[in-house]
């Protein structure tokens, strides 16, 4: 593994507690995707890397067939969940089921599609986010379908709601969702394209981000004048990354107190990534999915010693498209 050195604040020396100090009943499920010796043809591949051996192994490899590739490794269950077609030509778009005890695929949810996330919750429940296809409209809706009554809670507020940035904590049972007006948003950028707005970062549109845990729905507070890359919660805090606009190497990683409301800088400077994709934050460490020039990163930062070890770096031409943390 790489390691490397990253200018960090001296705010992130504090102690991040994330209500376990033990990793050793954690993992992370990662989605690549690569091109096959065959023309335009990708193929997935979904691993898992266990936080306290410390080792990354593919789990199975899934074909390309949707408009954003996403899989997730439910290590209970031994079961891979992934967005999937019929047709292949990334449209209509469904989540299968790889069985990895029987090496069966299955189609499993087909209420959504354009599916933007998929986690495995507790209680035999999963997160999606996805479009849906009975609405005809473009809003990205979060949702909660339970496995085995197959009966769906829609977390949408209303029908212009449109999620983004979402994240699941296994340990508080908490999902940070980010969300905002599409309409609003239409209406700020053909401003902004009119002439109406001047400056371009009064045409991004507001952001709420709201916490939900179980029945209970929180709105914790609004980002304004940002573009949100990313985003994690723990019982203390809420983790997002903002892109500065200054330059293609630089955005920033916040830290929201949950209990005084105060905003804190945590990564200030360049950290050689264009982006920032939160996994999770743990014991101090933060894991993030990190892109430079063309590479893709699963990145390991030691917010103590702002030293990085990559975990999982892409090849040529491939991908990580998504991570999740789970518990085993």
């Amino acid at each position: 593994m790489n390691k490397l050195k990253c200018l960090l604040s001296v705010t992130v020396l504090l102690s991040l507690p994330v209500g376990c100090s033990e990793s050793s009943h954690y993992y992370i499920s990662m989605t690549t995707t690569h091109a096959t010796n065959q023309e335009f043809i990708f193929t997935s591949n979904t691993y898992m890397y266990d936080l306290t051996s410390k080792k990354l192994k593919k789990v199975s490899s899934e074909p390309y067939e949707s408009q954003y590739p996403l899989s997730t490794y439910d290590y209970k269950s031994n079961k891979v969940y992934y967005s999937g077609s019929e047709n292949k030509e990334y449209g209509n778009s469904y989540i299968k089921q790889y069985d990895l005890s029987t090496h069966k695929t299955s189609k499993f949810i087909d209420y959504v599609d354009a599916i933007n996330d998929i986690r495995i919750l507790d209680d035999h429940k999963m997160f999606i986010v996805g479009r849906l296809k009975k609405v005809k409209k473009n809003t990205m809706v979060p949702s909660i379908y339970n496995t085995k009554t197959h009966k769906i809670n829609y977390l949408n507020w209303n029908q212009d709601s449109f999620a983004t940035c979402t994240n699941y904590n296994p340990d508080t049972q908490e999902l940070i969702i980010p969300h905002y007006s599409m309409s609003l948003s239409y209406k700020l950028t053909d401003d902004y394209n009119n002439g109406i707005i001047k400056n371009e970062v009064d045409s991004y549109v507001p952001i709420t981000f709201t916490v939900v845990k179980k029945n209970k729905t929180e709105d914790v507070f609004k980002l304004n004048h940002k573009q949100l890359d990313s985003t994690y919660i723990d019982k203390d805090y809420i983790y997002y990354v903002t892109d500065k606009q200054t330059s293609i190497t630089n955005f920033d990683l916040m830290r929201y107190d949950r209990h005084t409301k105060e905003k804190k800088k945590l990564l200030d400077g360049k950290c050689g990534y264009y982006s920032m994709n939160i996994v999770t934050v743990l014991d101090n460490i933060i894991y993030f999915i990190g892109q430079r020039a063309e590479v893709y990163e699963l990145v390991e930062l030691d917010m103590n010693t702002n030293e990085q070890t990559v975990i999982y770096q892409s090849k040529t031409q491939e991908a990580i498209n998504n991570a999740q943390f789970y518990k085993k």
